[in-house]
């Protein structure tokens, strides 16, 4: 796998592989085609990239309704491709018309297809399974931090935080669309956009609103109340720690029951333990190195308020955490922080 170090205008990303084609992947001619000698390595193949995920790459299912660009590379996940090509989509609910290295792929209602890259007597470059899924649901989740199911957001006074839109599938994949329009009023200002995202700076009273559409017009209302203190961290539900087993452990800083987002945080512990800040991917958690078994006391800091709570370690097979999941109310900061969790805990 080839990984780069990618900045964009929300954050400095990760970016992990282009997708390759059936060619690129195997090494060889698929049965039903004819292909070209001039790309014996095939191509790959970068759709949109989702913003709360860390290493990602390749090309997702678009959302019914809605339209992506994708970038045609050649194989082993080089340069844009060079050769001149023309477009073939398997599926009639699919459409794709290309601008240089670019292929905008449009799809009006769910389908499975292929996109196919040829010459212009037809011989195959090199193709790639399509897909294309009704939104189920239409998500505003923080993009580096984990949220409880059913709580709503509120901004941090005078804070910066990244808002992302997520869409998701009936099965809870996650779909991407270029359409979607992202609006953002009230106490706050857009300091930078993606796609499915928005850097917000937060005012310092009031409230700010976003508006979410979607090319096939779902539509998303939030409010989202500006926090000027905290009222409490409260503990995220979690099993006890494993000793010797580095452990993600999560708060969620409080506001007239809402979660606010973009906090500065602090971690620290007097009992045998390490501890170490998720900053950057989950920034409400911590990863927790329980050493001997007992009660660990865990001092945190965040908004003005600091909180200690007393967590237990127990005695087991110590090892590896368990891979980061994301939680009920769709935050994708688990999958950030899952490409992560061998970070140093002390």
């Amino acid at each position: 796998m080839r990984s780069s170090l990618a900045l964009v205008s929300i954050a400095t990303v990760v970016t992990a592989c282009a997708a390759p084609g059936q060619r690129d992947a195997t090494g060889s001619c698929p049965a039903d085609e004819v292909c070209s000698p001039r790309t014996p390595q095939g191509l790959s193949f970068q759709g949109l990239r989702l913003s709360d995920v860390l290493f990602d790459g390749g090309l997702h299912a678009t959302a019914a309704g809605g339209h992506q660009p994708v970038e045609v590379r050649w194989g082993d996940d080089g340069g844009a491709f060079g050769l001149p090509y023309e477009v073939d989509v398997t599926d009639p609910a699919f459409t794709a018309t290309a601008s240089g290295a670019t292929v905008t792929l449009a799809a009006a209602a769910p389908a499975d297809g292929l996109l196919r890259i040829v010459d212009s007597a037809g011989a195959l470059y090199d193709r790639i399974a399509i897909s294309a899924h009704a939104i189920d649901a239409v998500v505003l989740r923080p993009q580096t931090e984990t949220v409880e199911s059913g709580r709503g957001l509120a901004l941090a006074a005078g804070a910066t935080t990244t808002l992302v839109v997520a869409l998701t599938a009936a099965g809870g994949g996650r779909l991407v669309d270029a359409g979607l329009t992202i609006a953002v009023s009230g106490a706050a200002t857009v300091d930078a956009r993606a796609w499915d995202a928005a850097r917000l700076i937060a005012g310092t009273g009031g409230a700010a609103a976003i508006v979410a559409t979607t090319g096939d017009g779902h539509r998303l209302d939030a409010a989202l109340p500006i926090a000027t203190t905290v009222d409490e961290l409260a503990l995220q539900a979690r099993a006890p720690l494993r000793v010797g087993a580095s452990e993600t452990v999560c708060v969620s800083p409080l506001a007239a029951g809402r979660h606010v987002v973009g906090l500065a945080w602090t971690w620290s512990t007097t009992s045998d333990a390490g501890v170490g800040p998720l900053t950057g991917l989950r920034d409400n958690c911590a990863v927790v190195t329980a050493r001997v078994p007992g009660p660990v006391a865990l001092t945190v800091t965040a908004g003005g308020r600091t909180a200690t709570m007393t967590l237990v370690a127990t005695t087991g097979a110590a090892g590896r955490a368990a891979p980061v999941r994301r939680d009920d109310a769709g935050s994708g900061a688990g999958e950030r922080a899952a490409a992560v969790m061998a970070a140093t805990a002390d």
